[in-house]
């Protein structure tokens, strides 16, 4: 028999991760003595019949579960999937090389069967519309330096210093935007789709401008660099504008030097969504630099951030 309230948190994790309701139903059926040790139910997700085989038991070995799933297969003509209330990390781990579905309430789902459909909703479900400032800077890590490939959890949040939750966010929005896969293997490690200027293209719909915000000041703020209109005319042969613009990092705030008249001003300041200079570099980065005018609609601007852009891929 299987407790009404597991019951439950299973349809609710399944649904939290596939973005649909699962309805269930009894399932009594004859087998032999040795798959007594499960309680079934029929279950529908993405509307796909398969069954649901409840472990009353003991934790088996995993090759165990993987024979018992071809005799449950073969008896009821429906895809199978083993549900564990906990279940040892080295485990699951053995379960997904041997390709047994399985789902471990609140921790893991994995769903071969079903994986493209599970996969489609998923994305859909987890539509992105403007990446988290972690995801972006993964982006231009790879554009940058191209090395983003096999990074887990922990190296992300070790280099960049934002927490796990943080970084299995990032790592989320990369999957929903189909540029990235999470290894199954402990740690799961991240693994892009595309690269270069695939990367850029297919990435550019969900990257933001870097400045968080922008305002004028009587003096330059410490440990500032060129941004803006400063820095294109550095990369090209646009004039500098004669305010010139800078960028600080994150909470670098609005001091008291801070004024709403041009003419009192020796500089913009623009307030970055992260450091301003990525990876070693003594330069804003031209991805960034790029992003941060590009509703810029001044024809010698526009002219120039093409002369740029066609300058890195040139280079790459």
């Amino acid at each position: 028999m299987i407790k009404i309230d597991f019951k439950q948190k299973l349809g609710e994790y399944v649904e939290k991760i596939t973005g649909k309701s699962v309805g269930f139903s009894p399932l009594d059926v004859s087998l032999p003595l040795f798959l007594n040790r499960y309680s079934f139910v029929q279950g529908t997700v993405l509307d796909v019949d398969f069954v649901f085989a409840f472990e009353k038991e003991a934790v088996l070995m995993p090759k165990e579960y993987s024979r018992h799933l071809e005799r449950l297969r073969e008896k009821f003509k429906l895809p199978v999937v083993f549900v564990f209330e906990s279940l040892p990390l080295v485990r699951r781990n053995a379960l997904v090389k041997m390709q047994v579905p399985f789902v471990v309430s609140g921790m893991q789902l994995f769903l071969p069967p079903l994986a493209s459909l599970v996969e489609k909703n998923v994305v859909s479900a987890k539509k992105v519309t403007r990446f988290l400032p972690l995801t972006q800077l993964l982006v231009l890590k790879e554009l940058l330096k191209g090395s983003v490939d096999g990074m887990s959890i922990k190296d992300v949040t070790s280099e960049f210093g934002y927490s796990a939750v943080t970084g299995k966010k990032a790592f989320d929005e990369l999957v929903g935007m189909d540029l990235a896969e999470v290894t199954s293997e402990w740690p799961g490690r991240l693994r892009l789709l595309v690269h270069g200027r695939e990367l850029w293209d297919r990435a550019l719909p969900a990257l933001r401008s870097p400045v968080r915000r922008e305002w004028l000041s009587r003096t330059f703020p410490p440990t500032v660099v060129g941004a803006g209109l400063s820095a294109l005319s550095r990369r090209t042969t646009l004039a500098d504008d004669q305010l010139p613009t800078v960028a600080c990092e994150p909470k670098g705030g609005r001091g008291e030097d801070e004024t709403p008249y041009r003419e009192e001003a020796c500089c913009k300041v623009q307030e970055w969504r992260y450091k301003p200079l990525l990876f070693g570099a003594k330069e804003v980065d031209p991805f960034s630099l790029w992003l941060s005018l590009r509703d810029v609609r001044d024809p010698r601007v526009v002219g120039a951030l093409e002369d740029m852009m066609e300058e890195v891929w040139k280079n790459r």
